[in-house]
């Protein structure tokens, strides 16, 4: 077992600063696990005005990304991905 050091703990330290949470990388991603495990989910219309679900009229399951309501469909197409 090694001796912790002074040394040691720094560069335990600074391996777990380098890391990114997996919160921001799920938060990033643009896939089917994201969208329905990571996302909180409303009955709405989706506010793409290109939007290319087929039920138009008809309220659909949403999420909000960035302060908009989307479907699915917009939501994988990455549509406000700049």
């Amino acid at each position: 077992m090694k001796e912790v050091t002074t040394d040691l703990l720094n560069e335990v330290l600074a391996a777990k600063e380098v890391k990114s949470s997996p919160r921001k990388k799920k938060e990033a991603a643009r896939d089917f696990d994201t969208w329905f495990f990571g996302l909180d989910h409303t009955y709405g219309k989706c506010e793409n005005p290109d939007c290319i679900d087929t039920r138009g009229k008809v309220e659909v399951m949403t999420a909000l990304v960035r302060e908009h309501r989307m479907c699915r469909f917009c939501f994988l197409g990455g549509w406000l991905d700049a």
